[in-house]
């Protein structure tokens, strides 16, 4: 993409933050282990988006100054992509609780998966592949042959990724201007 290069870069003032893992679906993904208890709604509405923003901004932003700093800003992009016809929401919940949720963006044949965020105490149980499943389900009856996402190259989210079939089609570096002294 650009013939910028990592020295480059450092003698321009900026040292790399982190690597992302743009992944695809494989053609034969394993069968996902999916929670039969876990009801799983598209969300059609705004109260229902408040929900999934709660969830999204809860999952990705455990501290509450976290949560405050990004939940008004996730929740008004929420709201204005609820009527785009090529973004599906999805929400999960256990017992009557919001506990994972899900985005897909569709572009053609295309889909990428976003915003994929369980709450700390119900993670590593199942909610998200569930969710995910029925995402990629729906995705594929839509036509979808070809479903990515990204994630934090070397995660443990992106083993989970990988667990679940998806592969890893390239990586990129992001860079951040290193702060001068005295300023």
């Amino acid at each position: 993409w650009s013939e910028v290069n990592e020295t480059d870069l450092k003698q321009a003032g900026f040292s790399r933050t982190i690597g992302l893992s743009y992944m695809a679906l494989g053609e034969n993904p394993p069968d996902w282990r999916v929670r039969g208890d876990l009801k799983i709604e598209r969300v059609l509405d705004a109260t229902q988006m408040d929900v999934f923003s709660n969830v999204q901004s809860r999952g990705f932003r455990e501290t509450q100054e976290d949560f405050e700093d990004w939940h008004p800003w996730l929740r008004a992009a929420n709201h204005r992509n609820l009527q785009n016809s090529n973004q599906s929401f999805y929400v999960g919940s256990l017992a009557g609780e919001a506990v994972g949720v899900v985005l897909t963006v569709t572009d053609g044949e295309n889909v990428g998966i976003y915003a994929v965020a369980t709450l700390a105490n119900h993670r590593k149980k199942g909610i998200s592949a569930t969710i995910m499943r029925q995402a990629v389900k729906e995705a594929k009856a839509k036509g979808c042959a070809l479903i990515t996402l990204q994630v934090k190259q070397d995660s443990y989210v992106e083993d989970f990724y990988r667990h679940l079939g998806f592969k890893r089609v390239f990586t990129t570096s992001m860079y951040r201007r290193n702060e001068k002294k005295g300023k």
